[in-house]
């Protein structure tokens, strides 16, 4: 029963954490697409703890319902694999606005972001579906998180890494070479001089997301590392992937607060510790 209590407290601090998150973007009133996307990511790291805390509460009833819960563990994992290719989106969002500065807000709307996002949930419950019942063995009603889901999870994760990795040092490049090619310039008419101070805007939301990848290389590398030994040698490590998931879950609304410059002053600002901040200085 304590381990049962241990798990269930975890996932609803989990839960609280992420919509604190929600809740200083709203209050703070950060309206820019990348806060609309990290907003998306808390929802879904919010709803993979709440299905666990489901099944804790009726596990006696889930044991008599298998159907019910081979559906919540299909979409804890369908969760796990958006809640990663949110961090994609975000870099791309940065990859987008750094390219077409002056044309972003048209090609980036929310809508298309909200289609994006619920694309990309079908086709990722579609290869979750079609690994777990690959996978399965005869008549066994749940998920082969050995086989199946997981190997799903260590190619998102892996591509996750390397498409934020490559994605954020192509856009700190363009960053550069752009600037330095505009003050290369003499004269400047009104469209190259409005897009030079649209880039040097972008530098704190650049760097903002360029250490929000590194830590998710850093939490998303363990999870990489355990689930190949897990496939390739043991299959009783499961256990070590459910850790490294928990801490990662835990550590990312704290991830998002302390990355995000305009969130981390509204925190600051909400429990009355905000500096001054410098005019000069753009946070976005």
């Amino acid at each position: 029963m304590a381990h049962v209590r241990w798990d269930c407290y975890t996932a609803i601090i989990i839960v609280i954490l992420n919509l604190f998150v929600i809740f200083m973007i709203q209050k703070a009133k950060l309206h820019s697409h990348r806060f609309y996307l990290i907003q998306l990511l808390s929802l879904i790291d919010a709803l993979q703890p709440a299905i666990i805390i489901f099944i804790i509460i009726f596990r006696e009833e889930l044991k008599h319902q298998k159907t019910v819960y081979e559906l919540l563990s299909i979409f804890f994992y369908l969760f796990g694999i958006m809640s990663n290719l949110q961090i994609v989106f975000i870099t791309g969002d940065r990859f987008l606005e750094m390219r077409y500065c002056l044309k972003y807000y048209r090609l980036v709307t929310r809508r298309r972001i909200l289609l994006l996002t619920a694309l990309t949930f079908a086709v990722c419950g579609v290869l979750v579906i079609t690994v777990s019942k690959w996978t399965r063995h005869f008549n066994d009603y749940f998920l082969n998180t050995t086989f199946g889901v997981l190997c799903l999870d260590v190619v998102v994760r892996t591509l996750t890494i390397l498409f934020a990795l490559l994605v954020g040092f192509a856009v700190k490049r363009i960053r550069k070479r752009n600037i330095a090619q505009l003050r290369n310039r003499t004269i400047y008419d009104g469209f190259q001089q409005e897009r030079m101070l649209k880039l040097i805007e972008l530098k704190m939301s650049i760097k903002d997301v360029t250490i929000l990848n590194i830590w998710t290389v850093i939490f998303l590398t363990p999870q990489i590392i355990t689930g190949i030994i897990m496939i390739v040698f043991n299959d009783q490590l499961r256990i070590y992937d459910a850790i490294f998931r928990i801490i990662y879950l835990v550590s990312n609304p704290f991830v998002y607060l302390a990355t995000q410059t305009k969130l981390r002053k509204a925190v600051k600002t909400l429990f009355g510790t905000h500096n001054r901040i410098n005019p000069l200085n753009p946070a976005d």
